[in-house]
């Protein structure tokens, strides 16, 4: 007999899709194989601490002064999304967040979003906790896109991805990296970050090098899970 949990290692199912299951064995040719259609009645409930699925926007977000205009429209530098509104799927729910700015050569932040979490979060090991979520990569904008992931103790101290996350490319992304890859960044206290008090966790956008150009990307399901990473690690 066979059993399967209902994960993926990609997008998530979602109810009412139907994928092909097949059952194959190593060192048999492709005779060797059983398969099967699957209605997906729920989707698979992961355990994690869910800090957004972007529902909804929660905390503060932010932008530059120079916002993306694209058909001569302006793009409001953090906003919510729907898979009507660009006609492409979304990984987690009904909505995603979009960020978007254009890099006049400082090198700043273009636009982020900063979730404040509803009970502190507890961190016994930061090696084997990690942080997954999906970034979109849009075709004209991913080489030039880049995210900074930070988090925030009760204290104000921060720590956060100090090599920032390259769009891999077009399309979802699934990213997860440990918790520890994020390093204290300069707060002027000196304090260390206490794992034991997480009260806020976000995204900034930047530019790949602060060259002058503009750059876009989309965030979803942002969760913390511990002792598993939901995807393969980045980098």
């Amino acid at each position: 007999s066979v059993v399967w949990d209902g994960t993926s290692d990609g997008l998530f199912f979602k109810p009412n899709e139907v994928c092909e299951a097949v059952l194959s064995f190593e060192n048999y040719d492709n005779t060797d194989t059983a398969s099967a259609l699957i209605k997906i009645v729920n989707t698979y409930a992961y355990d994690g601490i869910v800090l957004s699925d972007y529902e909804t926007i929660g905390g503060i977000g932010w932008g530059g002064n120079n916002p993306i205009t694209e058909d001569g429209v302006k793009l409001p530098q953090s906003q919510l999304m729907t898979a009507e509104s660009e006609n492409i799927s979304v990984p987690q729910g009904n909505t995603y967040l979009q960020m978007s700015g254009y890099e006049t050569g400082g090198k700043y932040y273009l636009a982020g979003n900063s979730l404040v979490v509803s009970d502190t979060i507890k961190v016994e090991n930061p090696t084997t906790t990690y942080i997954n979520f999906f970034v979109y990569g849009y075709p004209n904008y991913y080489q030039k896109s880049t995210l900074f992931v930070f988090f925030r103790d009760k204290n104000a101290v921060e720590i956060g991805y100090q090599d920032r996350i390259k769009i891999p490319g077009i399309g979802w992304n699934a990213i997860s990296i440990p918790l520890s890859k994020l390093k204290a960044t300069s707060n002027g206290t000196g304090a260390p970050f206490d794992y034991n008090s997480i009260v806020e966790g976000g995204f900034s956008l930047f530019s790949v090098d602060g060259t002058e150009c503009a750059a876009k990307c989309a965030v979803d399901y942002f969760i913390l899970t511990k002792g598993y990473a939901l995807f393969p690690l980045y980098n």
